[in-house]
């Protein structure tokens, strides 16, 4: 009696491929976009096939030993609970902590981040009005001494945004005042420094409130996400806490508000709602 017949070797494999990657997906272990990075073109000869096998099997072996996608978010969540900062090491060998910063002082990052994009796009057009001899003197009498001007304040701005997410804690101290000076590791920063320290700013505040999303999810209404303004969830909050809602603005981070409301929301049922 003759033993049943295999499938072809391609047909297999990519039978394999299908289960795996509907595995995975399923289970958040990769994303789409991973997934189509790594799948073979059309008409790719098997030893692509096999590649992959052993790739999806990787990603499975790493779910079944590493850390699941939801326990580390929730390790993220306890980092925002705590308003843990990010360490950063800077070219000179010395260290900052960068922290979690309250709605105060994230609005004033982020008008300053706006700000700072506005001169360097006018700091570039005029280099590059200078350079094809577009440049009008009546317009710009005197461009030297104007783009010198616009690459102080905007190494000022930069500085500030750097001194007020390093100062420690919530808040960002005194560096929110226009006339404040900055500290004199801040003036002139290298590039690179600034990249770490943004880098380190998005993963305590962003990051962890992506991650926020993954443990608890926002409170829905009718099947939505229920839509509120921060100004309003600070004061309902306040109101519970009978806290003065500047205080909270500026002494609590804003992604440690989120988690606290988010996660005591399942506990007590009128736990105020939190904003998308």
């Amino acid at each position: 009696m003759s033993s049943p017949r295999r499938p072809p070797v391609r047909q297999w494999v990519r039978a394999q491929c299908d289960n795996l990657r509907a595995h995975l997906l399923a289970r958040k272990r990769v994303t789409e976009e991973q997934i189509r990075e790594a799948w073979p073109r059309k008409g790719a000869p098997v030893s692509e096939w096999i590649r992959l096998y052993g790739t999806l099997r990787a990603w499975i072996y790493e779910e079944a030993t590493g850390v699941t996608a939801r326990g580390a978010a929730e390790e993220q969540v306890l980092e925002a609970l705590r308003e843990t900062p990010e360490r950063v090491r800077l070219l000179d060998g010395t260290t900052v902590d960068v922290h979690p910063k309250g709605l105060d002082a994230l609005l004033w990052c982020r008008a300053r981040g706006w700000l700072c994009e506005w001169l360097a796009a006018r700091l570039e057009a005029l280099r590059q009005a200078a350079a094809d001899g577009t440049l009008e003197r009546l317009e710009v009498p005197e461009p030297v001494a104007t783009m010198e001007q616009i690459e102080h304040e905007l190494a000022w701005q930069l500085g500030a945004i750097a001194a007020v997410v390093t100062h420690p804690g919530p808040d960002g101290g005194p560096y929110m005042d226009p006339q404040a000076d900055i500290p004199e590791r801040w003036v002139n920063v290298n590039p690179l420094d600034l990249y770490r320290i943004h880098a380190a700013f998005q993963k305590v505040n962003a990051v962890r409130l992506e991650a926020l999303q993954r443990v608890a999810k926002p409170q829905r209404v009718g099947g939505a996400e229920a839509p509120m303004s921060w100004n309003v969830f600070l004061s309902s909050l306040a109101m519970r806490l009978n806290e003065d809602p500047a205080n909270l603005a500026r002494n609590r981070s804003l992604v440690g508000l989120l988690a606290t409301v988010r996660l005591a929301r399942d506990a007590e049922p009128d736990a105020p709602e939190v904003p998308r």
